[in-house]
């Protein structure tokens, strides 16, 4: 009852305390009247136990009922949010799902996507208690196998520092969306998120923001021509045994790293520059593409990418 009326566990278990006093109080005078204080000292500690054991009772129970009305709150909140991000809500009723998320109402947008992991755990614990320390607000929910936010920005340097928050520390994949002014592109931002977190390969950990990547945009979201680009350009390479190809891969992408430096490219692989002359020699040998030529350059780290996302 007291957790429904908003009274604070502090005042609750202050009560009891006052209670188990004016009880003890009275177990003195009384005690006194019938010439029973030995008895009284000896039993003091169960009494004292007893008023321990019914606090910790009342505030386990008040525990409890926070809990499910937080659970409420937050699933109140997850629908609110969705709404919002599914662009069908009508233009009327955006203010007030705004202001029932504690979003700004003018504000820069931005939405982010955390691939989940297999356990379903949140994938950015504590991220709004970050992003509220750097004054930015936010809204998460998990839909559709990711968990979602939308920030909202009031200038273009709180933008930056709700990017950099989200980058920290990251335990999965992340992707981010542009900025957006209204929230009726929402379901676009929402797009461009999950298309970016997929951006990094599955097994990486990494974030990125829509538009940094545009090469890898194209890739993934046409899955049928990235397939065709890896077979038509990389085939004969990937149909080798995982331990021949592997090296090949890996020097092709330290190569294009190192922007097109055999010597900053064999430090990055650990092993001589010959190594990787070698190897480049016979990715050429295998596609009929040479990293020396601009075109099937290009060609080549298309593939490599489409092979790294696939």
């Amino acid at each position: 009852m007291k957790a429904e009326s908003g009274i604070s566990m502090a005042g609750l278990l202050h009560a009891y305390r006052l209670a188990g006093l004016q009880l003890w109080e009275e177990m003195i005078a009384r005690s006194r009247v019938s010439q029973r204080s030995e008895s009284l000292l000896r039993v003091s500690s169960s009494v004292w136990g007893i008023i321990d054991e019914y606090s910790n009772a009342a505030a386990e129970s008040y525990r409890e009922v926070i809990d499910d009305l937080g659970r409420k709150d937050q699933q109140a909140k997850s629908v609110m949010l969705l709404s919002l991000l599914e662009g069908e809500t009508a233009h009327s009723e955006v203010s007030r799902l705004v202001r029932a998320l504690n979003l700004p109402e003018h504000a820069t947008y931005l939405v982010v996507a955390a691939e989940l992991s297999g356990t379903g755990a949140d994938p950015m614990p504590g991220i709004a208690t970050r992003l509220r320390a750097a004054g930015i607000a936010s809204a998460w929910a998990t839909w559709k196998g990711e968990f979602v936010g939308l920030l909202g920005c009031t200038s273009e340097s709180e933008v930056a520092i709700a990017v950099n928050v989200v980058a920290k520390r990251a335990a999965s994949r992340r992707g981010i969306s542009r900025s957006l002014i209204s929230l009726a592109d929402a379901r676009d931002a929402v797009h461009q998120a999950r298309v970016s977190l997929r951006c990094t390969p599955r097994a990486n950990i990494g974030v990125r923001r829509f538009g940094s990547a545009p090469l890898d945009v194209l890739i993934v979201n046409d899955p049928s021509a990235a397939s065709e680009l890896r077979t038509d350009v990389l085939g004969p390479v990937l149909e080798l045994e995982p331990r021949d190809r592997a090296p090949l891969l890996d020097t092709l992408e330290a190569w294009f790293a190192a922007e097109g430096s055999t010597a900053e490219a064999a430090l990055r692989l650990h092993c001589h520059r010959n190594t990787v002359l070698y190897r480049l020699s016979k990715l050429t040998e295998l596609t009929g593409r040479s990293v020396s030529r601009p075109s099937e350059a290009a060609e080549l780290y298309a593939a490599m990418r489409a092979a790294r996302l696939a």
